[in-house]
């Protein structure tokens, strides 16, 4: 996968839990560094909710035109990020308890498919 988000802020030591928090002007830089234009970011309880890249027409990356949704900059103050934020580790579905579904990926494939287990 060409732009792995996830494992671009792991290499540079953003690891994805529930307790650590990063400063959000470093998680940036390392994104844009890497892929050579800034995301845009949206928060929620002081952790990372939504994360962009955003492409031109063909498929290049460039700077998002919203920017950051910061407490400085309350594009949606809801959603805003402080200056030091959480990547919230994930929890599939089947960890969740929901023992009536499950995941589906198939190599290959971007999707996933929730599926019920009869």
């Amino acid at each position: 996968m060409k732009y792995n988000i996830t494992k671009v802020l792991d290499d540079a030591g953003f690891r994805a839990t529930n307790a650590d928090k990063y400063p959000l002007g470093e998680i940036v830089s390392t994104i844009t560094k890497a892929f050579g234009a800034s995301p845009s970011l949206a928060c929620s309880h002081g952790a990372v909710e939504e994360l962009y890249l955003c492409f031109t027409k063909d498929f290049k990356p460039r700077d998002c035109a919203n920017g950051l949704r910061t407490a400085h900059n309350p594009l949606n103050a809801r959603k805003s990020c402080p200056t030091s934020i959480r990547i919230p580790e994930y929890t599939p579905l089947a960890a969740l308890g929901d023992e009536t579904s499950s995941l589906i990926w198939t190599p290959g494939h971007t999707n996933f498919l929730l599926q019920a287990m009869e």
